[in-house]
């Protein structure tokens, strides 16, 4: 309490001085004073074009702004930077300051004195637990952190479009948008952090672009969502095209049909026109000083053989055993898988033995689980032996079906290779083009009949300027006549030697595309997935200090071609995590305020009604009790998945409905007491209805810890159904217990 009361005699203090000084007076602590002097006592040109220039200013702004408890935080530091450092112009200072508790805060700071971020973390302040203050409070704190540091933009930023809180974070996370005409202006955002227990403003950032500055579209007549549809489909348009998801715990490759949107915030359709406009990134200003002023390969998966036992008590190998080394027998060996690699990569001269490193391993392949491969590496340190064609290489790399003796990939390069000279000859891309499909002939004729040549962007064709002297080329593989962007062949030719110096065949085997005839159109596809996801009208920058008003198409931009439903990216129907549930069952109920109180922490429960009564499955339970752990909704695995690789074992039967006794068990196992649990000799059971031997531990642990307090007439109903509103009590309970 003294404390408390001593911050707050010297916040009163503060700004009584405040009022009566000048601003340059307000807490400047002794080494930031010294900083300051420092800086104004370079020597010029030791830091080119500014020492101290505008340091004092943006050091005044940030304190002002963040302030900065200068008895805490002893240790300050400083550096500067131009955002345009050719012309030296638009000078940003960082600022830092720390305490002996490794605590610290971090500011970027304009030299005119805009805040353009600031972070600050507290090392002795925990992150796990519940909100104590509200989402309207940190909302508001956050409205008027904006406010004061933009007092000439402010007014643009409404309410924000997101605020999310998490059980593992120290505070909300709130983003703004400016407004405009009562559309939301995406170039321009400021992001606001609010501790969630003492509501502090403790991270601030800014794109720095003022909505002022720009000329905006008329919003008062808008072609319809269908008319932008109809417009986007022929003009940008959709690609139906094959995608896939692996997954590693079952070791299933899934490939799906969906229609892709062309467009990835390049392109909109102007809800105006309904003509394409692309996004250009735009401040609205030429003048590099006032752009920062106020505005107001997965691990290896090796196999060896394994030899014959011979001695009567060596184990029997399994028949998928003997298979693989029945398998194994016919690889060809890993000095011939070198040899091919070189041969394919026309380095048959190489002088292998002047490589410091290397390595050859035989591999499984993830995707394609049948096949085994040899992976092969060579490198070099130091000079190399002499200067050649082939002793300038430093590293080569590559992988050779070991069954096959095929070239699947190889890469290599040199540290000493330099750009083309003006007198080199380089080759035109039409003799570089001939080069790659020469060889694609040799290496992979079939999948080059299989495969669509893709665009060059523009610095694949300027050799000279972008990439040291090389063309790349991809091909992407097709199947029932789409793209399938997951697999296919890259090339890459040097523009001076004409060597193919990089070539990848990712071409997955034994995989099965489904059949997409009964596909809707592309515009019934994206009507389908803007009723379903809906549409934005954003304003989006586009180049000449304009803004256009466009529509932006929600969702993930993955559609099924089917239904026209948004897909993740594993293929499976996608949700909205971000959207919180509002149960409107749960009115008056006496589990109202603990459910609220979780879906206001950032924990997911479940969609739809809330259902307070319902009983749930051990299963369900275990989906709940994930929701306590910070990050666990970010993890698409099963519970018992992600629990045993955490250690935390349980022997649940999914789909058998839970119990009060079970639930107990799971969290007391959770919270890493079982073993104390399974002494109940050591308990004294505390409530007055008798339970099994094996649960009184787990009970009374539980009853200790206040998780559950029994029915109120002293019984605990060890075997009765738990109810959705007695879980949702339970798991926050457990969740006060872990924040300690």
């Amino acid at each position: 309490m003294k404390t408390l009361l001593k911050k707050l005699l010297l916040f009163t203090l503060a700004a009584a001085m405040c009022a009566a000084a000048p601003l340059t007076a307000l807490a400047e602590g002794p080494a930031e004073l010294q900083a300051v002097t420092d800086a104004a006592m370079m020597k010029e040109g030791s830091v080119p074009g500014h020492a101290d220039e505008g340091m004092e200013t943006a050091l005044i702004a940030a304190k002002t702004l963040i302030g900065i408890d200068d008895e805490l935080y002893t240790d300050f530091s400083y550096s500067s930077s131009y955002s345009n450092y050719e012309a030296m112009e638009g000078l940003i200072w960082s600022f830092n300051w720390t305490d002996r508790q490794h605590s610290y805060v971090y500011a970027s700071v304009s030299a005119d004195g805009t805040l353009l971020s600031f972070y600050s973390y507290d090392s002795m302040a925990g992150e796990y637990g519940m909100a104590l203050i509200g989402k309207a409070a940190a909302t508001a704190a956050a409205k008027d952190f904006i406010k004061a540091a933009n007092p000439g933009t402010y007014s643009y930023y409404g309410e924000p479009v997101s605020v999310d809180v998490s059980l593992g974070s120290q505070a909300y996370y709130i983003s703004f948008y400016a407004n405009q005409s009562g559309y939301l202006f995406s170039a321009s955002q400021i992001g606001v952090q609010v501790n969630k227990i003492t509501g502090k403003v403790t991270g601030y950032s800014t794109s720095n672009i003022d909505p002022g500055r720009f000329e905006f579209d008329d919003a008062m007549s808008l072609i319809s969502q269908d008319e932008a549809i109809a417009a986007y489909a022929e003009k940008i348009g959709l690609e139906l095209e094959y995608f896939s998801s692996f997954n590693y715990e079952t070791n299933t490759l899934n490939v799906y049909p969906a229609y892709r949107l062309n467009s990835s915030g390049d392109r909109f359709i102007n809800a105006i026109t309904g003509e394409v406009v692309l996004f250009s990134y735009d401040r609205a200003t030429a003048d590099s000083a006032a752009m920062y002023s106020g505005a107001g390969g997965a691990a290896s998966d090796a196999s060896a053989p394994a030899a014959k036992a011979e001695n009567e008590g060596a184990a029997s190998l399994s028949p998928a055993e003997l298979s693989a080394i029945e398998q194994a027998g016919e690889f060809i060996t890993g000095e011939q898988a070198l040899l091919n690699l070189l041969d394919s990569a026309g380095l048959a001269d190489l002088d292998v033995g002047s490589f410091n490193d290397k390595y050859i391993s035989l591999n499984r392949d993830y995707i394609n689980r049948d096949r085994y491969c040899y992976d092969v590496s060579l490198y070099r340190y130091g000079a190399p032996l002499e200067k050649g064609d082939q002793d300038d290489i430093t590293g080569l790399y590559g992988r050779v079906d070991a069954m096959t003796g095929r070239v699947l990939s190889f890469s290599y390069y040199s540290d000493y290779a330099k750009f083309p000279t003006a007198t080199e000859a380089i080759l035109s891309l039409e003799e570089a083009q001939a080069l790659a499909d020469a060889f694609l002939a040799k290496e992979a004729p079939d999948e080059l009949a299989m495969s669509k040549q893709e665009p060059m962007e523009e610095w694949d064709i300027a050799p000279y300027r972008y990439n040291g002297g090389n063309y790349s080329f991809t091909y992407t593989r097709l199947a029932n006549g789409i793209s399938f962007r997951n697999n296919g062949i890259y090339v890459t030719v040097n523009a001076v030697t004409g060597r193919i110096t990089n070539y990848n065949l990712n071409w997955y085997s034994n995989v099965e595309f489904p059949d997409v005839s009964g596909a809707l159109s592309a515009v019934d596809a994206l009507t389908a997935y803007a009723a379903q996801n809906g549409t934005n009208l954003i304003y989006t920058t586009i180049g000449g200090g304009k803004a256009a008003l466009v529509y932006e198409f929600k969702g993930t931009g993955i559609i099924d071609p089917f239904t026209g439903a948004a897909l993740d990216y594993l293929g499976e129907p996608w949700s909205d995590a971000s959207i919180v549930p509002e149960y409107s069952d749960i009115a008056g109920h006496w589990c109202e305020t603990t459910v609220q109180t979780l879906l206001d922490n950032g924990v997911r429960l479940w969609s739809g009604s809330f259902e307070p009564e319902k009983t749930m499955t051990q299963l369900e339970f275990l989906r709940l009790l994930m929701q306590a752990e910070p990050y666990a909704r970010y993890y698409d695995v099963m519970p018992a998945a992600y629990f045993t690789e955490r250690h935390i074992n349980f022997e649940v039967d999914d789909d058998m409905i839970l119990t009060r006794q079970d639930a107990v068990k799971i969290i007391t196992l959770y919270l890493g007491y079982g073993l104390l649990a399974e002494q109940p000799e050591w308990f004294v059971y505390p409530f007055s209805d008798d339970v099994a031997e094996e649960f009184r531990g787990y009970v009374t642990i539980c009853y200790m810890l206040g998780i559950v307090s029994g029915n109120g007439a002293g019984s605990f109903g060890a075997g009765n159904n738990v109810t959705r509103a007695q879980a949702a009590v339970m798991v926050y309970n457990l969740i006060q217990v872990k924040g300690g």
